[in-house]
């Protein structure tokens, strides 16, 4: 495959013109293939796709739902420790 195919394919599904970003800028949060059917809509403050190439979207956590503690989620396996 040529490196000009290669990288066809390489852009495949991202934005690639100010034209593109305009549509998902545009596009109701509820309609984004980005937002899950239990997201809380009124969270969502940016989606993917509609800023700058690093955008990866942004939605407000609530805090008592962070486990920052190193335990293990329930439902989740614990980690293994490293030997470092």
């Amino acid at each position: 495959m040529s490196e000009r195919d290669q990288a066809a394919l390489d852009r495949v599904g991202t934005a690639q013109s100010e034209a593109d970003t305009e549509v998902l800028q545009n596009e109701a949060i509820a309609d984004s293939d980005a937002v899950d059917a239990d997201t809380d809509l009124d969270e969502i403050k940016v989606l993917p796709g509609t800023g700058g190439p690093d955008d990866d979207g942004d939605i407000e956590v609530d805090p008592s739902e962070l486990n920052l503690s190193g335990d293990s989620i329930p439902g989740h396996p614990k980690p293994a420790s490293h030997p470092h």
